[in-house]
């Protein structure tokens, strides 16, 4: 079967986490001109707009997060009439809960079954053991990939890397009046973009101020990014009495 008769169902949770979305959006827009068509499925939040712009469907489907038998039954019912409805030959998800019903519908069967693994996880041994058992599955960097093969068990065979890309950027640049007032006072800039959660690291961002200041007091420092631990991060930047600089 050649590339350009598939058709490829991404399946994720919602706008949890806006990289996610971006991913398959760039898969979107890369893959469309190679393959038959295009399904995307979510929960309620995921961005439409650009899929629509693209002519990709979107089905909405219940938040797959949710483990009560209710919602088990019917994102099991309304994912498995999508594979067949669109007569889908590539299923790539992008939660190991999405990698979970393609495993208990045991679609792998019918169709190649990839995921995509973006964050590095603790809990739920059994239940990402089995999600990914039967998958090809692509880690977004080295420490996902290791976090996989070490604390759940899968082959190092089975595990590729493939790093996250960036657009490159072709619009107007605006120049942020902070970043160019510290500029314009000879200070350097250091800056971190991402989500203010544990999984991005901002911790360890914050506690290495105090050194850098030290060496080069000059220095000033941006985060940008909103996330459940924004006021967690702003106590310790507080307790560690670096909060001029940040």
């Amino acid at each position: 079967m050649t590339l350009n008769s598939q058709n490829v169902l991404f399946i994720t949770r919602a706008n949890i986490h806006a990289g996610t979305e971006n991913v398959i959006l760039q898969l979107c827009e890369v893959l469309r001109p190679y393959v038959n068509k295009i399904i995307v499925c979510a929960a309620d939040g995921f961005q439409t707009n650009n899929l629509y712009d693209m002519g990709i469907k979107f089905y909405k489907i219940p938040d797959i997060e949710k483990k009560d038998p209710c919602t088990i039954l019917r994102v099991c019912k309304t994912i498995n009439k999508i594979v067949q409805d669109e007569k889908i030959t590539i299923i790539h998800t992008h939660h190991r809960m999405a990698a979970f019903y393609v495993s208990i519908l045991k679609l792998y069967n019918k169709c190649l079954f990839i995921a995509t693994a973006h964050n590095t996880f603790y809990n739920k041994k059994n239940l990402t053991r089995f999600a990914y058992k039967k998958c090809n599955v692509i880690a977004c960097g080295e420490m996902v990939k290791k976090n996989l093969v070490k604390v759940f068990g899968l082959l190092d065979e089975q595990v590729g890397i493939i790093h996250n890309a960036v657009k490159p950027f072709d619009g107007n640049i605006v120049v942020d009046p902070l970043i160019n007032n510290f500029h314009n006072d000879g200070c350097f800039v250091i800056g971190n973009i991402g989500r203010l959660s544990e999984q991005k690291g901002m911790e360890y961002f914050i506690k290495a101020i105090p050194g850098v200041i030290k060496a080069y007091p000059n220095t000033r420092f941006v985060i940008v990014g909103s996330g459940e631990d924004e006021d967690k991060l702003k106590a310790l930047s507080k307790e560690i009495n670096i909060e001029k600089y940040l």
